[in-house]
């Protein structure tokens, strides 16, 4: 008998699946690693479905691709430093800071920078002292 939890637990493997097959990327729906992204800085708690680290723009397209297919929400982490709850939720986290996480370009005449989506602001503020 299907029940909420065992379909819920379906949709996950479903999904888990489908990102393997078109991320190069790790792809963990594992309870341990999404439980280690089930926070950021703030008090709040929140189980995601499955776990992204995309290596490059077309990991991200393609796990964008998935989540528009399914249904299935996703919420974007950098750094995992926000207090307000802002880099977990309960579908797809898709995980920038492992792999594009390069501060790509300063100009400092223009006071503007060019980075990836994981990139901490004291990594760019060390960058910029250097």
């Amino acid at each position: 008998m299907r029940t909420p939890l065992t379909a819920g637990a379906e949709i996950a493997l479903s999904v888990a699946a489908q990102l393997r097959r078109v991320v190069r990327g790790d792809v963990s729906d594992g309870l341990r690693r999404r439980a280690e992204y089930s926070s950021d800085a703030g008090n709040y708690r929140v189980l995601p479905t499955v776990v992204v680290q995309p290596v490059d723009a077309d990991d991200v397209l393609a796990t964008l691709a998935i989540s528009r297919q399914t249904g299935v929400p996703v919420t974007r982490r950098g750094g995992g430093t926000s207090i307000a709850g802002n880099a977990i939720g309960a579908g797809i986290v898709i995980d920038f800071a492992r792999h594009l996480n390069k501060v790509l370009e300063v100009d400092c005449s223009s006071q503007t920078a060019l980075v990836e989506p994981g990139v901490v602001m004291s990594h760019l503020q060390k960058k910029l002292h250097h």
